[in-house]
């Protein structure tokens, strides 16, 4: 007789069949690859931006406007990609989003003086919240490392010169409890 007949509770305890792991050019390819795409898409758009500004094409204002349109698209672009089942790939176009959002909200805060400073770093807090949520909703741990690596560059980028332990602290405080 078969075995399952003289032992019919052993189907109970069997173990789930292993999932296959992926190979190590699949593992590559979306993983490093997704990540040297995403990186060479934000020098392409600091480089397109260079070249726009030595040529006189775009000023500050249209600058900091483009780079907040380029990272919205691409944020958009990402959770469209991420509803198709393509999460490797979301999370790569989301993390160069909000590299750009960060670039755009510095350079409106402390390149270009269009918004003041304190205004640029409330801004940047609000990219680095929404990078955390985003990585907390896709599980994307390389977007939540982006946006911590974001919120720890906040303060040196927008600094005035001036000390201010209990605001620094009190913020760092608060960033480490959220993270």
């Amino acid at each position: 007789p078969p075995r399952s007949t003289l032992f019919p509770y052993t189907t109970l305890f069997r173990s789930a069949p292993a999932q296959p792991h992926p190979s190590a050019e699949t593992a590559f390819g979306l993983n490093w690859l997704n990540r040297i795409g995403a990186f060479t898409l934000i020098l392409g758009a600091a480089f397109f931006f260079k070249y726009a500004v030595d040529n006189g094409w775009i000023g500050p204002t249209g600058r900091v406007l483009l780079g907040l349109i380029a990272g919205a698209i691409l944020l958009a672009g990402a959770h469209l990609l991420n509803a198709r089942r393509h999460a490797a790939y979301a999370q790569g176009v989301a993390a160069a989003g909000v590299s750009i959002l960060y670039l755009s909200f510095w350079a409106a805060g402390s390149l270009y003086k269009l918004i003041p400073l304190p205004a640029a770093f409330a801004a940047l807090v609000a990219v680095t919240a929404f990078a955390g949520a985003l990585a907390w909703r896709t599980r994307g741990v390389a977007l939540a490392a982006l946006g911590l690596i974001g919120a720890y560059l906040a303060p040196p980028s927008l600094s005035t010169g001036e000390y201010h332990p209990w605001i620094l602290f009190t913020y760092l405080l608060l960033i480490n409890a959220g993270w």
